[in-house]
């Protein structure tokens, strides 16, 4: 249970702290607090919290070191752009991402709606809808590859989630791109190759209209 502590302060008006606490084994093991104006503020706050961390990822994720947008960019950048055969595109979109106000975020807590910002602060400087939305997947692997190499409690389906509320708001056209496959590959409606996750080496891929996957590569 929370603990809501009311103190009156100097000017005569009552301010509400809710302390909530994560036990484990009967070990605190993580303990946050909040102040309002309110009480009931104070106790929904407490309640929308404890619900909250019972999902042991997002325990982790607040137990976690932050690490920020930009240097899982770095990260992914020096670990697989010497192994990898990037196109030029891709260097400038990452290249992009790291110098953005996003990356100065904290990754283990990103949310869709600080993506969706994002996307608006970047057609608001003119970039284009392609553009964006390259750079939008760009995050996307990023993040994936950082939660399946380094462990890191971070949550890939935002990406999917800020595309699709993107694409409601008419700030990108998601209509010609349905997005990245399991496999990591970005593609497009139609038939098109693709370059892979540089985890899986320089594979290429094509993707046909009934959504079936099939690897060009030579069969060994």
């Amino acid at each position: 249970m929370a603990t809501i502590k009311a103190r009156r302060q100097a000017n005569g008006t009552i301010r509400c702290t809710a302390i909530v606490r994560k036990r484990v084994h009967k070990t605190i093991a993580h303990r946050e607090a909040k102040t309002f104006t309110h009480r009931s503020a104070a106790v929904s706050w407490a309640k929308h919290r404890e619900v909250e961390l019972e999902d042991p990822a997002a325990l982790a994720r607040k137990q976690h070191a932050p690490v920020t947008v930009g240097e899982l960019t770095r990260w992914y950048i020096d670990t697989f752009e010497p192994i990898s055969t990037w196109q030029r595109s891709e260097q400038s979109h990452l290249g992009c991402l790291e110098r953005h106000a996003l990356g100065k975020l904290n990754a283990l807590s990103l949310a869709a709606a600080a993506l969706i910002n994002h996307v608006r602060a970047r057609r608001a400087d003119d970039a284009g809808p392609a553009t964006v939305m390259n750079g939008l997947i760009g995050i996307g692997v990023v993040v994936r590859v950082a939660k399946n190499v380094r462990g890191l409690p971070v949550r890939p389906e935002i990406v999917h989630e800020a595309r699709s509320a993107c694409g409601e708001a008419r700030l990108l056209d998601t209509r010609s791109c349905v997005g990245v496959s399991p496999d990591g590959c970005n593609h497009t409606a139609g038939t098109l190759r693709c370059k892979v996750n540089p985890l899986r080496g320089n594979e290429q891929c094509t993707r046909r209209g009934t959504g079936r996957l099939r690897s060009t590569s030579p069969s060994t």
